[in-house]
């Protein structure tokens, strides 16, 4: 995106665009994409997403794509990953609050929730390819007896048209909450930022 300038190089109007223009319009507004949780419970054992709304459907918080095709839908017209538009490094966060479902007891097994983080070629929605491809795992970065919270952050190196998605895995939980309505659906988000070119 960044084209190097060579000694005394004779400028053209398009040279001037590509190197100043089109790289500052850029940095004005780099691809970015932010969408908000739906609320979900998820059954114990497998993998699943924690889905959001697509942009400008959510009922409540703030979403944004400063690029179209950054939030690809699935065949229920939830966002469970991000594409990104250009090459470039990424930083990719997700964050809300993971409550228990279906617990009678041991409400502090909610701690063996974790999630997993893979960026695929293309836009894939089989929870499965993430599980298996996953570069990074990790878990919201706080806890309560009742809850998991805060936020799990990566940042990648993506190639224009790389999907990046997440799973959780809740191996001891009867279930778990996303984006509970009664509480905190704005909280819970999906969110990718360009930061910068590859190296």
């Amino acid at each position: 995106m960044i084209e190097p300038w060579a000694p005394r190089e004779l400028a053209d109007p398009g040279m001037l665009n590509r190197r100043v223009k089109d790289v500052h319009t850029h940095l004005l507004r780099p691809p970015a994409v932010r969408v908000i949780g739906v609320e979900w419970l998820a059954r114990k054992g497998g993998y699943t997403h924690l889905p959001c709304y697509a942009v400008g459907a959510q009922p409540v918080g703030i979403a944004y794509e400063t690029r179209p095709g950054m939030a690809p839908t699935n065949s229920a017209g939830n966002v469970v990953g991000l594409t990104a538009p250009v090459d470039g490094r990424y930083r990719y966060t997700i964050g809300g609050n993971v409550s228990p479902g279906l617990q009678s007891s041991g409400a502090d097994q909610v701690h063996m929730m974790w999630l997993d983080v893979a960026v695929l070629p293309a836009p894939d929605f089989n929870t499965a390819s993430v599980g298996n491809n996953a570069l990074a795992t990790g878990s919201l970065s706080s806890w309560t007896s009742y809850s998991n919270c805060g936020t799990f952050t990566v940042e990648v190196p993506m190639r224009a048209g790389n999907f990046i998605s997440c799973v959780a895995r809740t191996p001891d939980l009867a279930g778990i909450g996303w984006a509970d309505a009664r509480f905190h659906t704005s909280t819970c988000f999906q969110e990718l930022r360009w930061i910068g070119e590859l190296p």
